[in-house]
């Protein structure tokens, strides 16, 4: 699986170009990451390179991360301004959930500890724009998924079977396609 979540533009729409071009048959998404027409954060992508992951048959991976969101709002807000507009572009079926990060509660302290820690090393000089909490705190928790399925449904009034495509069907049908799942699973 070809993933574009940390290529530049240049490179991912090069990557998308020649695959087309070429006729290869890679798979290929992102898997975490944003719609960079919504906020302009070198992490997230353009509406031509999302469409284009979607056309080739790929998923996009809208990501819980704060920062790659919005430049201040810690909450699901951003997240839920992301979302729609991924939808909106790719299609239902190209659109999953590409949270990164952990599936369970966190004790708040070392969580703001281990951040720290990894900001000092892929962010030192503030550069890339992260800050803690780097996902809502909402999220803090191993029904992060159905946390999100919630907000999707009650708060963006997005259809449940569009809900269900994104929070997990999507993804296995992306992974299927892949070879990486066998398709009875």
């Amino acid at each position: 699986i070809l993933d574009l979540s940390h290529a530049s533009h240049q490179t991912a729409r090069n990557v998308l170009r020649i695959c087309r071009e070429r006729k290869l048959n890679l798979p290929i998404m992102a898997s975490h990451g944003g719609c960079y027409d919504v906020y302009r954060h070198d992490r997230n992508l353009l509406d031509d390179i999302l469409r284009g992951i979607a056309d080739a048959g790929g998923v996009v991976g809208i990501a819980t991360t704060t920062f790659f969101l919005d430049s201040y709002d810690d909450t699901l807000r951003p997240f839920g301004r992301h979302l729609p507009h991924a939808i909106n572009v790719c299609g239902e079926d190209a659109v999953t959930i590409g949270g990164d990060g952990p599936y369970l509660m966190q004790d708040p302290d070392a969580a703001r500890k281990q951040f720290e820690s990894m900001k000092e090393k892929l962010d030192p000089d503030g550069s890339f724009g992260a800050r803690f909490p780097d996902h809502p705190l909402v999220l803090n928790t191993p029904r992060r998924m159905e946390v999100i399925t919630e907000y999707a449904r009650n708060g963006l009034h997005v259809p449940l079977r569009v809900v269900e495509k994104i929070v997990g069907a999507n993804f296995r049908w992306f992974l299927r396609g892949s070879g990486v799942l066998d398709p009875s699973e």
